[in-house]
């Protein structure tokens, strides 16, 4: 790995800062490689393209959405970064129409990265129940969960 933890952590948090949070796609490939896979998406969302279509489906749906970095560690050429977010839906969601709802989400990523520091591989864990919970397109009956 040619980059300190120091650098691939400035790294992360420029990348949250100028592409997820001031939306400047045109950079993604400054951050995502060729090869960049995310694990566990369908359909498979791979390379930087991938990427930026990802991100941009986010957008509609979610045109303020921010992200505040709360904690990274990294280990070798893996990353493991906690975050949070912020956004009032405009479009529609996994089928739930626009609601103008606004949410807040935590999650994490484990991230691999390549000799450069960009992206190879990520794993994306985050409470999408919670999230369609608070849109409206998911109802919870049971007394005892609804006030979770």
């Amino acid at each position: 790995m040619s980059m300190s933890p120091e650098q691939l952590k400035a790294q992360t948090a420029r990348f949250i800062e100028e592409v997820l949070n001031n939306r400047n796609l045109s950079i993604i490939e400054d951050f995502v490689a060729p090869e960049y896979i995310l694990q566990g998406s369908q359909p498979p969302i791979q390379g930087p393209e991938g990427y930026r279509r990802f991100i941009e489906g986010v957008l509609v749906s979610f045109p303020d959405i921010h992200f505040t970095f709360e904690d990274f560690f990294t280990t070798g050429d893996k990353i493991a970064l906690r975050w949070s977010v912020q956004a009032t839906q405009q479009g529609e969601w996994l089928g739930v129409p626009p609601s103008g709802k606004a949410i807040t989400d935590s999650g994490i990523n484990i991230q691999r990265v390549n000799e450069e520091g960009k992206l190879v591989e990520e794993w994306i864990r985050n409470d999408g129940l919670g999230i369609l919970i608070q849109l409206g397109g998911f109802q919870v009956s049971n007394p005892i969960l609804a006030s979770a």
